[in-house]
């Protein structure tokens, strides 16, 4: 599993670039599933998290890595049910990050994109899902 995870990492670092312009984006609440606060059991904390996470969503689509480790990470874990678990696309925003070679990459994206696109998050076949998902954000992204 490790050899694979070498290998959609190889693949993510070396991918040809990608030379479309910038298209239209999903709404954050339609990307995302957001979950309806109104149910949840605390709904002032929960839209309190919207909030965030849709400020975060605009920094990511904007191309700005913290906004893309949030909406990894929520995508990935929910961030406490705010958002409907969604591992490969978690997954394509890590690669995202890690292929857009923004000043700032840390140890922990390393480790991030190991976690959500490995075996506990994702199989082969998700991996796979994931990469062609991050391909099309870095087309809308506009990353060579």
């Amino acid at each position: 599993m490790i050899k694979a995870l070498g290998i959609v990492f190889a693949a993510v670092v070396t991918v040809s670039p990608l030379w479309a312009q910038a298209s239209e984006w999903p709404a954050a609440a339609d990307y995302m599933s957001l979950t309806d606060c109104g149910t949840a059991s605390d709904p002032g904390t929960c839209n309190t998290a919207k909030e965030i996470l849709l400020r975060e969503y605009a920094d990511a689509i904007a191309g700005k890595p913290q906004g893309q480790r949030t909406v990894s990470f929520c995508l990935t874990t929910t961030c406490g049910a705010t958002v409907q678990a969604n591992p490969v696309r978690g997954c394509a925003w890590q690669i995202v990050l890690i292929k857009s070679r923004r000043p700032g990459l840390t140890r922990n994206d390393l480790a991030n994109f190991r976690s959500y696109c490995g075996p506990d998050h994702l199989d082969d076949a998700g991996r796979q899902a994931a990469m062609m998902q991050a391909r099309d954000l870095l087309k809308k992204l506009g990353v060579n």
